[in-house]
């Protein structure tokens, strides 16, 4: 579906990321998306590259988005947290929130792996 919504922002060493859900939120499609700038010009449409998806369902969970990102508190660490769903069915009533540390890729880009599911336990 030709939705997007839900945009935030990450920035890692001058390089700045929005990452922002697509699909409808009610479907297990539901996925981020990102767009990446490494300039200072965060206004010229052609400073941004799109990228995505960056996190997406999988054979156990679905519907993954709506993002925020927090640091440990000791701050060596980057954590996304998200919700997602527990079953293909379309609606909001099996809508959970994960917290799950992700990294970053050689290229600069975060990582953000694979969605957990319902089960498990932070990483």
């Amino acid at each position: 579906m030709p939705i997007c919504e839900g945009p935030q922002v990450l920035k890692r060493n001058g390089d700045t990321f929005i990452v922002y859900s697509a699909s409808g939120s009610w479907t297990p499609d539901y996925c981020l998306g990102m767009l990446h700038n490494k300039t200072k010009d965060i206004l010229s449409p052609t400073a941004w590259r799109k990228h995505g998806p960056v996190f997406k369902k999988t054979d156990q969970v679905w519907g993954v988005g709506h993002c925020s990102f927090v640091k440990s508190l000791c701050q060596s660490e980057d954590w996304i947290i998200y919700h997602s769903k527990s079953s293909r069915k379309h609606g909001w009533e099996d809508r959970d929130v994960h917290a799950k540390r992700f990294t970053w890729s050689s290229d600069g880009l975060p990582d953000f792996g694979d969605p957990l599911p319902r089960s498990a336990p932070p990483l």
